[in-house]
Formats: structure tokens, sequence, C-alpha cells
């Protein structure tokens, strides 16, 4: 799996390009357009380097990945983008992720296949949970549910979850 996480590392610059591109152009990403090249590539840039750091530590970093999806929920919620805009923005970089290590070739035998699919597995995973706790932000931008939120304490117990989410094989 390193292969593939090292290909994303040392072709960040590539991928930002692509989805910069994509999400301009895009008709299910139109609130894009109003941002400056800069800043789209700084977005996109914060997501790859907080999946980089997932790849290598998803037991560690559960906590702290799923308050800044949170948060970036909230922001995206009070910039005025939609919900959906934001959700197809990560589909967008997970897409374009999986299709460069598609065609650049690594997968040559049964073992890198495996990797393969190993690392497809902990980047879906890693979107999937980005996905969902940007719309639990989305939902707490309404300040009235933030608040039932709180008193629920459902992030402490949604972070708790995530942890099991995945089925583990026995050791």
């Amino acid at each position: 799996m390193n292969k593939f996480v090292h290909l994303v590392e040392n072709n960040a610059h590539l991928l930002t390009n692509q989805w910069v591109e994509e999400v301009k152009r895009n008709p299910s990403t139109k609130g894009y357009r109003n941002l400056s090249e800069p800043e789209l590539r700084s977005r996109v840039f914060d997501v790859y380097k907080r999946l980089g750091k997932w790849l290598q530590n998803d037991e560690i970093i559960y906590k702290k990945t799923a308050e800044h999806f949170f948060n970036l929920g909230k922001s995206r919620a009070a910039e005025g983008l939609k919900v959906s805009e934001v959700v197809y923005a990560l589909i967008l970089n997970r897409v374009i992720l999986w299709k460069y290590v598609i065609d650049h070739g690594l997968i040559d035998t049964a073992i890198d296949y495996h990797h393969a699919l190993d690392f497809y597995h902990k980047v879906t995973n890693f979107f999937d949970k980005a996905e969902y706790f940007v719309c639990i932000g989305f939902e707490a931008a309404d300040k009235k549910e933030e608040k039932k939120l709180e008193e629920e304490n459902f992030f402490e117990a949604a972070v708790s979850a995530i942890a099991h989410w995945v089925v583990k094989e026995p050791k």
C-alpha cells in the first residue's frame, strides 16, 4: 500500500490541478466557481494532506479528523455553499485520486491488486467519514440543531462509533 501513498504524496500537485479544473467546471459544484484558484488549491491540498495522515495512522486520529470535517461543514454552510456541492467536491477528490492510481499502472501482480484494494478501502472509508461529518457540520450551522447536538453529546458518540464503523478481521 505504501507505493500508492507515495504516488499520491509525490503527485499531489497534479491531483490538485485536476480537482481544481473539475470543481470549477462541474455543474454539481457551481458554488466553488466563486472561490479563487489559490483558495481552491489550499482546500484540496488540505484534504489530501489529512488523507495521508489518515492512511498512516487511521486508528489514532479519528476524533481530530471528525472535528475538522464537522467544522468544515459549518464553515462551508456559513460561506453559502450547498451541502450537496461540498459532498460532491469530496467525491471528486476520491474519484480523481483513484483514477490517478489506476491510470498509472501500479497494479501488475496479484499482490499489487490486494494492496490496491486495501488502499481503496481505506481511502473510501476516509471520504465516507469526511462526508458524514461535513453533513453534521452543515446541520450544526443551524443554531437550534447545534444546541440539540451538544445536549445529546452527539458528536462524541458519533466519533466513538466511527472507530467501529469498519468490520475488522480478528488477529
